[in-house]
C-alpha cells in the first residue's frame, strides 16, 4: 500500500462509532455510528481497480453524504480525505477522493442535521477542507485533466481569497 500514513493517523484519531450518518434518520433507534468508515476509507485507498474503488466510494458517498445532503460523519471524514491526497495513489483512487470531497463541500447539511442544531455543518466541512488548500492548488496546476478540474471545482467552493484563486486560474491558463 502506498504511503497513506497521514490519512491513517487522522482516521484513527476519531471514534467513528460516535458520528451520525444517513442511517440516523431511518434507524429503528436512530443509529449513531459510522464505524464502517475506517474500513471503507482503507479499502478505497488500497483499491487495485476502478471497480474496487467505486465499491468503496459508494460505501462512503451513500452514507456520510447522500444526494447532496451531509451528515455529521462527513465533517470528520474531510481531514482524512485531504490527508490522503498527499499520498501517491492510482488515478482512479484520487478521482474518487476528489469527487467525495466535492460532494461533501458543495452542498448543505441534511434537514435532520439542521434540526439537531448542525446548520453550520457545511461551513465546518469547508473550513476543514480549506486546511488543504495548497494540495488542491497543486492538483489544479499539475494534476491530470480530470483531477485538475475537480480540484478547481473544490477550490471555487472553499477558497476565501478570490484574488489568489484568480491568479492561479490565470497561471493555469498560461501554462496550457
Amino acid at each position: 500500500m502506498n504511503d497513506i500514513r497521514l490519512a491513517l493517523v487522522e482516521l484513527k484519531r476519531k471514534d467513528w462509532t460516535r458520528f451520525r450518518d444517513v442511517r440516523a434518520m431511518v434507524g429503528p433507534e436512530h443509529i449513531v455510528s459510522s464505524e464502517y468508515v475506517p474500513d471503507a476509507v482503507i479499502g478505497l485507498l488500497g483499491s487495485q481497480s476502478a471497480d474496487e474503488a467505486e465499491k468503496f466510494y459508494w460505501q462512503l458517498e451513500n452514507h456520510v453524504v447522500v444526494q447532496g445532503q451531509t451528515f455529521e460523519a462527513a465533517e470528520h471524514l474531510v481531514p482524512v480525505l485531504v490527508a490522503a491526497l498527499k499520498a501517491e495513489m492510482e488515478q482512479f483512487v484520487r478521482s474518487a477522493l476528489l469527487e467525495l470531497l466535492f460532494q461533501i463541500v458543495a452542498y448543505g447539511p441534511s434537514q435532520y442535521e439542521i434540526e439537531l442544531g448542525n446548520a453550520d455543518l457545511t461551513a465546518r466541512c469547508r473550513s476543514s477542507a480549506r486546511e488543504g488548500v495548497w494540495t488542491f492548488y497543486q492538483l489544479y496546476l499539475n494534476g491530470s485533466a480530470g483531477d485538475s478540474e475537480a480540484a478547481f471545482e473544490i477550490l471555487k467552493i472553499i477558497e476565501t481569497d478570490t484574488e489568489r484563486l484568480e491568479a492561479f486560474r490565470l497561471a493555469k491558463t498560461e501554462q496550457n
